[in-house]
């Protein structure tokens, strides 16, 4: 279970679209002047959730889990990782065991 941090500083700007063919939703993480861009593919959230759903299922479902990619962005900011997610592997720290485990 993870514990939100209280990072006042840091402001989350979301911006979610579907798009054929580079379907992802997107937001990015503010803390002064260091930012982490999350683009999570629709494949990859189907990955998690099941195929076969739709994009508005899909991201729904992003939605209800959104505190869990904010938790490990905020950690991220704390511990200055920052230029590694700029290339858009930062969906992938979160892991399919995380989200079978709170589905339980």
């Amino acid at each position: 279970m993870t514990e939100r941090m209280n990072t006042p500083n840091v402001e989350f700007q979301q911006d979610e679209r579907f798009h054929a063919g580079s379907s992802s939703v997107a937001w990015t993480a503010v803390n002064g002047k260091k930012e982490i861009a999350c683009r999570v593919s629709q494949e990859l959230l189907a990955g998690y959730y099941g195929a076969g759903r739709q994009p508005e299922e899909l991201i729904a479902t992003f939605r209800s889990h959104r505190d869990v990619f904010e938790q490990i962005a905020l950690e991220k900011i704390r511990c200055g990782d920052v230029e590694s997610d700029r290339s858009g592997l930062f969906a992938r720290v979160v892991s399919a065991d995380y989200f079978r485990q709170s589905s339980v």
